[in-house]
Formats: structure tokens, C-alpha cells, sequence
């Protein structure tokens, strides 16, 4: 029996959003703490003249989506201020569709990830405590490089079994 979402969230510990994944056309791969997956299509929401208007921007839409109260969120500012960034409630996230994990590639075929709205390009936004970026940050490392090739290692590992 499926769970009523606002049952869900009635609970002091209800899911949070810990992961997002942007992907094609204005939808989004939000990851909650409960191992929910869940595909949101924020292409409704986004219209001229509202508080929404900035996420018109494909590239602003992939690059500022990230994970702030929370909930699935975009860094408007680019200083993950989570006072001045575009959030959405975790029950509007939580009523979308549950779906596979797009990052079990070997689950899927190329055809059938684009049909699901994922391109092999999207981006994968992941949370760092802002402590861990500061300190990468003076010691000269860059995180990007050092995520990309700690992912490439695994999934070699992964891969090779």
C-alpha cells in the first residue's frame, strides 16, 4: 500500500534530500535519505515573471541545482546561501514518481536513459560540507578533478568484478 505523501512528512523524521542529478528538459533525479529516487519535472514551475524565471537558463538550471535545506535546491547567488536560493518543498518532491537509480548504467541502455530524460553529458551534483570545500579549497585541490577520478576508479572496480 502506497504511503500518503503528506502521512510522510507529518513525521519529525521524514526524508530529506541528500543527492540531486539534473537531467534533460527541466527535470531533475532527487535522491532522499530513505533510498528514494525520485524524477521531478520543475518545467511547469518555470515562467516569466516569477521566482522561478532564472531556471529558463538550461545551463543555469544544471550547474546552480544543488542540495540546500534539505531539500532540492539552486544556488541563485553562487555562494549556497540558503537564505537567498530557489527551494522546493520536500512534499512537492516527494508526490513525483519514484524511478530507478539513472547511475546504475549498467541497468540501462543508452536508448532507454534518453528516453528517461538523462544524457550521458548531465551532471551530477553531489553535497560537500562547506568545511571540506574551504580546507580542499586552500590546500590547491580541485574537487571536480578529484571527485571525477574517485568515480572513474570505482566504477573501473565496479566494472572489472
Amino acid at each position: 500500500m502506497k504511503k500518503n505523501v503528506i502521512d510522510i512528512f507529518r513525521n519529525e523524521n521524514h526524508p530529506v534530500v541528500v543527492q540531486a542529478l539534473p537531467a534533460a528538459d527541466y527535470k531533475v533525479y532527487v535522491y532522499f535519505n530513505d533510498g528514494t529516487i525520485h524524477l521531478v519535472d520543475i518545467k511547469p514551475l518555470i515562467k516569466t515573471g516569477t521566482v522561478f524565471e532564472p531556471l529558463q537558463d538550461p545551463e543555469f538550471f544544471r550547474i546552480r541545482a544543488t542540495v540546500l535545506n534539505d531539500t532540492l535546491a539552486w544556488d541563485v547567488t553562487g555562494d549556497y546561501n540558503p537564505k537567498t536560493c530557489i527551494d522546493l518543498a520536500l512534499e512537492f518532491l516527494y508526490s513525483f514518481p519514484e524511478v530507478d537509480d539513472p547511475l546504475e548504467a549498467s541497468e540501462k541502455n543508452d536508448s532507454q536513459r534518453i528516453e528517461d530524460g538523462l544524457e550521458n553529458n548531465d551532471v551530477a551534483v553531489v553535497f560537500i560540507p562547506a568545511s571540506k570545500v574551504s580546507l580542499a579549497r586552500k590546500m590547491g585541490i580541485n574537487l571536480q578533478n578529484l571527485i571525477e577520478t574517485a568515480l572513474d576508479e570505482r566504477l573501473g572496480e565496479i566494472a572489472s568484478r
